[in-house]
């Protein structure tokens, strides 16, 4: 009698603890499933992120660098030689597109700058969200940390969005800008230099 109640006694707990392994593995597996869904979601966002990225990389190189340094080059010039040669007063249409002249090459000399640290801030974004990328393959850290760093890297891509788009648009509103007044300043430096542009550039309506 004993023996029997003995028996059923392991065969109670037999049954228990293989319920309780299989609760457990259920466990493992519903959470090994949900972190590889997690996983899998973080890397698509940071894909996504790669991508607005190449297109805000893109946008910027619309922003010809040739064309912008020609344009430089000759307001530089000009530049130098209005304000070596205006010692009176001039009439409003010559102010005024001298003024307009001058403000966009002040604004295009501001958007080269922008253009080659917007690029390199463009380049570091990339090179973190790589790293992360390896975070999480690596498991580096707790997915709530790689959450908050994806949510950081989504603020600084939202930043270099709105900067590319106002220096695309600033690009070409100052080089228009700057070629709308051109003819009239050629004009003025043509009458204050006998009839000849600075010998160190050549005019290209173009530019």
């Amino acid at each position: 009698m004993v023996l029997i109640k003995l028996i059923n006694k392991i065969k109670i707990q037999l049954i228990l603890f293989t319920k309780t392994v299989f609760v457990v593995l259920i466990s493992f597996l519903l959470s090994s499933c949900n972190n590889g869904d997690v996983k899998l979601q973080q890397t698509k966002t940071i894909d996504s992120l790669q991508t607005t990225l190449l297109s805000n990389k893109k946008l910027l190189s619309q922003i010809d660098s040739t064309e912008l340094s020609k344009a430089i080059n000759k307001f530089e010039i000009y530049k130098q030689f209005i304000n070596s040669n205006i010692k009176d007063t001039i009439n409003k249409t010559d102010a005024y597109a001298i003024q307009s002249f001058i403000n966009a090459g002040n604004n295009l000399q501001t958007i080269q700058l922008n253009k080659i640290n917007l690029i390199t801030r463009i380049n570091l974004l990339s090179n973190q969200l790589l790293k992360l990328s390896t975070d999480i393959k690596n498991n580096s850290f707790q997915s709530s940390q790689i959450n908050g760093f994806i949510a950081s890297e989504k603020v600084a891509q939202t930043e270099i969005s709105k900067y590319c788009i106002e220096e695309q648009n600033n690009y070409f509103k100052n080089l228009q800008q700057l070629k709308t007044n051109l003819y009239l300043v050629e004009q003025f430096i043509l009458k204050r230099n006998n009839n000849q542009l600075p010998t160190v550039i050549n005019s290209n309506p173009n530019i």
